[in-house]
């Protein structure tokens, strides 16, 4: 599991602990529910905008990713919070971010205004569809859990090798938007996002109760 280890930080991460992860980091992100907020921001855009601002909130979503991996932790112990902390937050905040996911609705909330002129699209590919919709609080607890557990340089080069696969498959999901969102349509993106929050639950609960046993040991 992708917990193991978690309160050591000294093991190394095996195949199905990154698989894990790499599941886990797909589903917080879920690109599927970017798909109504960025065709409606970017629907005023011509094609090759829309194209440049779908690159673009794939790198800068791999940025924060990396910087995440790289910095989270110092953030972390220079605010001196220890490891049980941190995965009873991201619990919680998965667990969060997982119930609504599974109940719908069927994309993530556009902030209001968020309409630009296409002139604005390397601010509007940053905020808000990188930031918040793209790579949000739960991302990064999540990244920085991951990193807090398996503190190698070659696991955290991992972890930011995963970053940068979502990215990348957040990009291409936002490139072919319109042919996807045609395919699968409201039900098709409902369903593959309520599966997506089912396993963000099951993550989200097995750090909380990571967090819980190490806080208060007579609970294992």
């Amino acid at each position: 599991m992708v917990f193991t280890g978690l309160a050591s930080g000294t093991m190394e991460m095996s195949f199905t602990q990154l698989l894990t992860a790499s599941l886990g980091l797909v589903a917080i992100v879920n690109p599927l529910l970017l798909l109504g907020p960025f065709l409606t921001i970017t629907k005023d855009y011509p094609d090759d905008i829309r194209n440049r601002t779908a690159r673009r909130v794939g790198l800068v979503a791999f940025v924060v990713m990396a910087l995440t991996a790289w910095l989270g932790k110092g953030v972390l112990f220079f605010f001196g919070l220890g490891v049980p902390q941190l995965q009873m937050a991201a619990g919680l905040v998965l667990l969060l971010l997982g119930v609504p996911m599974f109940q719908g609705p069927a994309s993530k909330v556009v902030p209001e205004g968020s309409e630009s002129d296409p002139s604005q699209w390397r601010s509007t590919a940053v905020v808000p569809l990188t930031i918040p919709l793209s790579v949000g609080a739960g991302t990064m607890a999540f990244v920085i859990t991951q990193t807090v557990a398996f503190p190698g340089v070659r696991d955290i080069a991992a972890i930011t090798g995963v970053g940068f696969a979502v990215a990348v498959l957040v990009a291409l999901v936002l490139l072919f938007a319109g042919p996807i969102k045609r395919v699968l349509g409201n039900v098709g993106v409902s369903v593959l996002s309520r599966i997506m929050g089912i396993l963000l639950m099951a993550l989200g609960f097995g750090l909380l109760t990571a967090g819980l046993r190490e806080l208060l040991p007579g609970l294992a």
